[in-house]
């Protein structure tokens, strides 16, 4: 492989690996911004005497169990782009030219 292809491919590697790292940091403050929400909200509904302490705690838990699933999404999309790039290796790798010309290989081979 030249140094201008492996340098194309790892170029997009780490644009891949920069997408999957702000995909976890918004995942994450989505999730802490939620969290944030419910904990102020339901303070303030204890406080006015419309919502109990475990009903906050029941909610905090079910918020949780919400987002795990979407946390679990973020974190794959290192692997997910590891393997993308991989793949595009493979493909240039199988891509790359050999050294024989591809006329030489498809001409006809002559009996004399």
């Amino acid at each position: 492989m030249t140094a201008a292809s492996r340098a194309t491919v790892d170029g997009r590697a780490a644009r891949r690996a920069g997408s999957s790292r702000c995909c976890r940091r918004w995942s994450t403050i989505v999730v802490a911004l939620c969290t944030g929400f419910v904990l102020w909200r339901g303070t303030s509904l204890i406080l006015a005497g419309a919502m109990t302490a475990g009903a906050l705690t029941v909610f905090l838990a079910y918020l949780s169990k919400f987002f795990k699933p979407v946390q679990d999404l973020a974190k794959m999309t290192n692997t997910i782009a590891q393997t993308a790039v991989a793949l595009e290796r493979i493909q240039t790798i199988l891509g790359a030219d050999d050294g024989h010309s591809r006329a030489a290989r498809r001409a006809p081979i002559r009996a004399r």
